[in-house]
């Protein structure tokens, strides 16, 4: 591995904090308080990047408390998805929601999409505030749901990783008094925030300023999707609080329902699971090229409530991804340093992606056509161990088409032995480029046509074609 963020995705998707003792009775239901301002720094942590009223949002925090059940898987972790779980006690909780939502009641579209925010690193990041839902009018918030968002990593408890900068140890005299005793309870506190931002929402505190909230879409990237899974599998069925569930980048694998140490197998396994066919609720799941090795195992089809894609090209990490969360980071300086030589890693973005496919799910959910079907990325055969099929280029073969693919300057690969997160990108020589592009016009040309493809295919929005364009325009393409 390259960097401290790639041993940290390896290592830390599944990591859980140590329990704390002492169960108490159950609430009513959450308080919540804000918007917070003051601290240390004035703002929130993992803010949003750059001036958010410049695209008619409003930015807020809130401080949300009660008391959250904890959930004990019951039994085996079953194949089909269909999870039985039971409480197993309960404690208190105080933790954060930071909303975005539009200022002007007309933009917004009804629909609240609810992060359930990646906690990887050792603190907060979102993975799903992408420019598409700014643009559709959605509200976004993000929950922080597990104790190492809050709190941190215990680098004694986490040897391989750094100590985490926990809410807490960021901003002391902001975010001093949260808590969250372990991870058994996030599910619950998960299901709790959305409520406080839901449709029947009746907290003397509105943290959606009075918006007429009509649907509930989760979505969770990576770790976050993990437990997303777990959530669909075991929460959703009972509580019904979404209407439309979305895990990112998660190759199939579910979180656990246990409070534990990192050095424990509880903590570190993450079995894998297909998404139970039984729920009211829509599912879209999208996994990178990175996870589909693994995913094949637990692929199913797509039916009236479940669409899923797959991108190739795609890594878990791509190269402007991970360049955006950084510059986050450094503004919060909370960076985690790289420890190896600078990889090229894979340029194919996964989130423009997903962008398209969560205004497909809101149109679903309010009764218009499901996401389209879209072709799964080929493997060499039949068997378990097969590797992706790839074309004459080292490309992978299927799935989500992107420009990048069908008009392709460089192989690109989701995984790698250097960077099995990450990917790797291997630009052509101006030689191959000559022999494919006999000009550098026809070769934008070409980018233009893939990109209407890929438009009218439903996998990418207008302003994904525009990038894609610009990009070609300014390619070093020899001719």
């Amino acid at each position: 591995m390259n960097s401290r963020r790639e041993i940290i995705a390896g290592t830390a998707a599944v990591a859980m904090s140590a329990t704390s003792g002492g169960a108490v009775p159950a609430g009513s239901g959450p308080g919540v308080t804000g918007p917070i301002t003051g601290g240390a720094h004035g703002r929130p942590f993992s803010a949003y990047l750059g001036d958010i009223s410049a695209v008619g949002y409003v930015e807020e925090e809130y401080f949300m408390e009660g008391v959250a059940s904890a959930f004990a898987l019951v039994g085996e972790i079953p194949a089909d998805g269909r999870f039985k779980v039971a409480e197993a006690g309960a404690k208190p909780y105080r933790t954060r929601l930071l909303v975005r939502r539009p200022v002007d009641p007309a933009k917004f579209n009804g629909t609240v999409l609810v992060e359930w925010i990646n906690v990887s690193a050792g603190y907060d990041i979102a993975c799903a505030d992408s420019r598409g839902l700014y643009e559709a009018g959605l509200a976004w918030v993000s929950v922080s749901a597990q104790r190492v968002g809050v709190h941190g990593y215990d680098p004694a408890l986490h040897p391989p990783l750094p100590p985490g900068r926990g809410l807490v140890q960021w901003d002391p005299a902001r975010y001093g008094r949260l808590s969250i005793a372990g991870d058994s309870l996030s599910y619950d506190i998960f299901t709790q925030g959305a409520r406080a931002v839901g449709p029947h929402r009746t907290g003397k505190v509105d943290p959606m300023g009075g918006l007429k909230v009509r649907k509930l879409i989760a979505i969770g990237a990576s770790q976050s999707g993990y437990r997303l899974v777990s959530y669909i599998n075991g929460v959703q069925k009972t509580e019904n609080v979404f209407d439309a569930l979305m895990p990112l980048v998660f190759a199939g694998r579910s979180a656990p329902w246990v409070d534990a140490s990192a050095k424990t197998s509880a903590a570190l396994s993450a079995p894998q699971t297909k998404i139970r066919d039984d729920l009211s609720a829509k599912v879209f799941g999208l996994n990178s090229e990175t996870e589909v090795t693994a995913y094949r195992a637990v692929r199913q089809p797509d039916t009236d409530r479940f669409r899923y894609w797959e991108i190739a090209g795609a890594s878990h990490g791509g190269t402007e991804q991970e360049a955006r969360i950084k510059r986050i980071t450094d503004r919060d300086g909370v960076s985690i340093a790289d420890d190896g030589p600078p990889l090229h890693t894979s340029d194919v973005l996964w989130v423009p992606t997903c962008d398209a496919a969560i205004r497909h799910v809101h149109r679903w959910i309010n009764g218009g056509a499901p996401p389209p079907i879209q072709p799964r990325i080929e493997f060499e055969n039949a068997d378990a161990s097969a590797a992706i099929k790839r074309d004459q280029y080292g490309n992978a073969v299927g799935g989500v088409r992107l420009p990048e693919m069908d008009v392709p300057i460089a192989q690109t690969l989701g995984s790698s032995k250097d960077s099995p997160w990450l990917g790797q990108t291997f630009p052509f020589t101006a030689d191959q480029l000559r022999r494919l592009y006999p000009s550098h016009q026809d070769y934008v040309n070409r980018v233009k046509a893939a990109a209407a493809r890929a438009l009218k295919d439903g996998v990418i929005l207008p302003y994904r074609v525009e990038q894609y364009v610009a990009q070609a325009q300014s390619a070093a393409i020899p001719g």
